[in-house]
C-alpha cells in the first residue's frame, strides 16, 4: 500500500468520524429549533443555524459524511482495482480541492460572524491533508495536470466513484434523521413532564386551585399506573413592577421569559395578543426578561444574541415613562435591523424623554431588574426562549393566538 493511499484511509476515518460528530450537531439544532432559541449555544451549533450550512434544507454535515464514506469505500476499492487507481487519485483530488474551497467559504462565515466551531475547522484541517496527499500525485505539470482533468470523465474511476457517493448520501441523511429521533426522544425524557400539553396544563392549574379536589380523588388503576411518573415542578417567578397585559386581578397568570432578538419570542408575542383579543378579562401576561446574551446573561457563553441585552433594558426604562409596552411592539417589529443605536431611536419615536431615557440604560436600577428576572431563569433552568408559565407552570409556547385564547380562556372558566 502506498503512503498517500494510506494517508487518504486515515483521512477518511478522521473524516468520518468528526462529520458524523457534526451531523449530531445538526440534529440537536434542528429538534432545539423547533422549540424557540437556544440558551447557551456553542459555535458548532451557531455553525449549524447559519444560512449555508445547508443544501436543499439538507445539513452540509451530512453531505460531508457521504464525501469521507466515499473516500473510505473507494481507497480500499483501490487497493485491488490497481488498473484504475490513477483515475481514482485524480477523482479524489477534484473532490478534496472542492471541499477545501467550500471549507474556505465556511471559515470567512465563521469569522465574520464572530463563532468558532473546532469540529468545523478539524474538518477544514482534514479537507487540507486530503488536498495536498491528492494534489502530489498528481502529474506535476500544469499542462499534464489539466490534461488529467480532462480525462477524467471518460474514466470508470470517475463515474463508480460519483456512483458511490450518490448511494452513500442516503445513507448519510438516513443517520441524520436517526439522530434527529433520538434528540426528540432524549428531549422529551429529560422533561419529565416539565413542559405540559394544554390538557395537562388545565388539570394542574385546577388540582392547584382546588385542593379538595386532589384530596377527594381516590385511587384507581390509572392512578396506580401514574405514580411512578415525575410530577411537574410548580415555579414562582418575582411579579411586582413587571409589565403586565391583560386583567390585572385574574387568577389566572401567564408568564413569559423572552429574549428581543428571538422570532420565536417575536411569533410568541403576537400569538398573545391574538390570545388577549379571544379571551379578554380572562388571564393576565407577565412579561419577563431572559437575553440571551453574555453581557447580561451568565449562562451564555458565546456571542449569540448581541443586542439582547440592550434591548431589555430599553423596555425596562421605557417603563419609567409608561411606554414599556409601546417599545416592546416597537423592538420586536425592528427586530431583524437592531443595533445599539436603534433604542435611543424608538425611544424619540415613542415621544419619551431622552435625558430621562438615557441615564436610565446606564442606571443600575434597569440593569438590576433584568439581572433578577436572569437568574429566575436560570434557577427555573430556562434552555432557550420563549419559556412560559401558567400559574407556576411551564407549558409549551402556543403560536397560534386563537388556540392559546380558548385554552385560557377555557381554564380561567374552570377555575370559577
Amino acid at each position: 500500500m502506498s503512503k498517500s493511499l494510506l494517508a487518504i484511509l486515515v483521512l477518511s476515518v478522521l473524516g468520518i468520524y468528526v462529520s458524523g460528530i457534526l451531523v449530531t450537531e445538526s440534529a440537536t439544532f434542528a429538534v432545539s429549533g423547533e422549540m424557540g432559541c437556544v440558551a447557551g449555544n456553542t459555535g458548532c451549533l451557531q455553525a449549524a443555524k447559519n444560512t449555508y450550512s445547508k443544501i436543499g434544507g439538507t445539513p452540509i454535515a451530512v453531505f460531508g459524511l457521504g464525501f469521507y464514506l466515499t473516500a473510505l469505500f473507494m481507497s480500499v476499492v483501490a487497493l485491488f482495482w490497481r488498473t484504475q487507481e490513477t483515475g481514482l487519485r485524480h477523482t479524489f483530488f477534484v473532490g478534496s480541492l472542492l471541499s477545501l474551497l467550500y471549507s474556505i467559504f465556511l471559515g470567512g462565515v465563521s469569522v465574520s460572524n464572530d463563532f468558532f466551531c473546532p469540529y468545523c475547522a478539524a474538518l477544514y484541517g482534514i479537507n487540507l491533508g486530503l488536498f495536498v496527499t491528492t494534489f502530489m500525485s498528481f502529474p506535476k505539470t500544469g499542462s499534464s495536470k489539466v490534461s488529467a482533468l480532462l480525462q477524467l470523465p471518460k474514466s470508470s474511476a470517475f463515474w463508480s466513484v460519483a456512483l458511490v457517493y450518490f448511494l452513500a448520501i442516503p445513507s448519510a441523511q438516513s443517520f441524520y434523521m436517526t439522530e434527529v429521533s433520538s434528540e426528540r426522544t432524549r428531549v422529551a425524557s429529560e422533561s419529565d413532564r416539565k413542559i405540559l400539553s394544554g390538557n395537562e396544563l388545565a388539570e394542574e392549574v385546577l388540582k392547584k386551585e382546588d385542593k379538595k379536589l386532589a384530596q377527594e380523588t381516590k385511587p384507581s388503576d390509572t392512578n396506580a399506573q401514574n405514580e411512578n411518573i415525575p410530577k411537574p415542578t410548580l415555579h414562582a417567578f418575582e411579579m411586582s413592577n413587571r409589565p403586565i397585559r391583560g386583567e390585572g386581578s385574574s387568577p389566572l397568570t401567564l408568564v413569559e421569559f423572552s429574549d428581543f432578538e428571538c422570532p420565536y419570542c417575536k411569533n410568541f408575542g403576537l400569538s398573545l395578543k391574538r390570545a388577549l383579543t379571544v379571551a379578554p378579562g380572562k388571564f393576565k401576561y407577565v412579561f419577563k426578561h431572559f437575553p440571551l446574551d453574555k453581557k447580561c446573561n451568565p449562562s451564555i457563553t458565546s456571542d449569540f444574541h448581541q443586542h439582547a441585552c440592550d434591548a431589555a433594558y430599553a423596555m425596562v426604562c421605557a417603563g419609567e415613562q409608561q411606554k414599556e409596552w409601546e417599545m416592546h411592539d416597537l423592538i420586536f417589529e425592528n427586530q431583524k435591523s437592531l443595533k445599539k443605536a436603534s433604542f435611543e431611536r424608538f425611544a424619540t419615536e415613542l415621544g419619551l424623554s431622552m435625558p430621562t431615557f438615557k441615564s436610565c440604560l446606564n442606571s443600575p436600577r434597569a440593569r438590576a431588574i433584568v439581572a433578577e428576572d436572569v437568574r429566575e431563569g436560570i434557577k427555573a433552568d430556562i434552555q432557550g426562549t420563549p419559556s412560559v408559565y401558567v400559574n407556576g407552570f411551564q407549558m409549551a409556547p402556543e403560536l397560534d393566538g386563537d388556540k392559546l385564547g380558548k385554552l385560557l380562556s377555557t381554564i380561567s372558566e374552570q377555575m370559577r
